[in-house]
């Protein structure tokens, strides 16, 4: 129905073109390698994939195995420089029939609202949740037809407003469309704890009476269609807070400060400036401290998310200026 695919219809029939005769699809048997795929097929990280970006990847896979049909294409058509160069994936040939069996490759940062790029040290997890939500939260035609149609899963009475309840069932949709059921459902209890934070802040932007407090009204106890937008932004945004959070302490709500001075390394390179300047234990000592605001000595994930909101907001960057 469009010139575009996006992340969700992709995962779920990228099987239907498993047989069509192109070394590049032929070996798509899991959604682990379709993840991958979509990955190197979204060449601009628009979070969709053009006609284009489709016929550029097939061709460069046949090129690369050496078949007859890259042959025949690699003398007819002009070799796009400057689509190459945006490629951050490197083909490597398998030994057998000359098939690329395996990919080395680093992640391909994901923007979200031009405010924050993912980093190197993200997981898979993450990158997932994020190419389903991320294309909701751009101000584009094809973002705003997509909020309509799914806003209608979180407004389930149509009323124009949907409540915390509602807004999960709308998230636990996106990644059933998305994903089987399993993958689906450990993403959504992954980053369950995320949601709340996301639609608290986003319906929080609506302030009838202009005086810049919640009062309790029926709007601002909703997110709204005219709110969705920025809450897939903040969804996104607060979900990979929590990746670098479990990347530190995955098995309960709390950080402690062995675990931090232990781990800080790991989240040095998650796109956030507070934990990009953390570079030595002194450093960690420092953030530790300033990140415990109750002085337990742990630090709780609402601790966190508010350290790295000021941080960013003091830098003046684009995600400061978003949150």
């Amino acid at each position: 129905t469009s010139d575009r695919i996006d992340f969700p219809e992709f995962m779920a029939s990228y099987n239907h073109v498993r047989d069509y005769g192109f070394v590049a699809f032929s070996a798509m048997d899991h959604v682990k390698e379709a993840t991958e795929i979509y990955g190197e097929l979204d060449v601009d990280s628009s979070g969709e994939i053009s006609y284009g970006e489709w016929c550029n990847y097939i061709i460069a896979s046949e090129m690369k195995a050496g078949t007859k049909l890259g042959k025949l294409m690699d003398k007819q058509r002009a070799i796009h420089t400057e689509e190459k160069s945006t490629s951050t994936q490197t083909y490597v040939k398998s030994v057998r029939k000359g098939i690329p069996k395996k990919i080395v490759k680093t992640f391909k940062p994901i923007t979200v609202c031009g405010a924050y790029s993912t980093g190197n040290s993200v997981s898979q997890e993450l990158m997932d949740f994020l190419r389903v939500f991320q294309p909701l939260a751009e101000k584009s035609l094809v973002g705003k037809k997509d909020r309509q149609r799914k806003f209608a899963y979180a407004d389930q009475n149509h009323n124009g407003y949907a409540s915390l309840a509602e807004i999960e069932v709308y998230i636990k949709y996106s990644l059933t469309s998305a994903f089987p059921k399993i993958k689906a459902k450990d993403l959504f209890l992954r980053f369950r704890k995320c949601f709340i934070k996301a639609f608290q802040r986003a319906k929080s932007l609506h302030d009838a009476e202009g005086d810049g407090q919640l009062n309790g009204t029926t709007c601002e106890e909703y997110v709204t269609f005219s709110e969705f937008r920025l809450f897939n932004a903040y969804l996104c945004i607060y979900a990979a807070m929590l990746d670098a959070f479990s990347q530190i302490n995955a098995t309960s709500d709390r950080i402690d400060f062995g675990e931090f001075k232990s781990s800080y390394s790991y989240v040095q390179n998650y796109g956030f400036v507070a934990l990009s300047s953390i570079t030595n234990d002194n450093q960690a000592i420092d953030c530790f401290n300033e990140l415990d605001i109750d002085g337990s000595s742990q630090i709780s994930y609402s601790e966190w998310c508010n350290y790295i909101i000021e941080a960013e907001v003091k830098a003046g960057t684009e995600l400061g200026k978003l949150m």
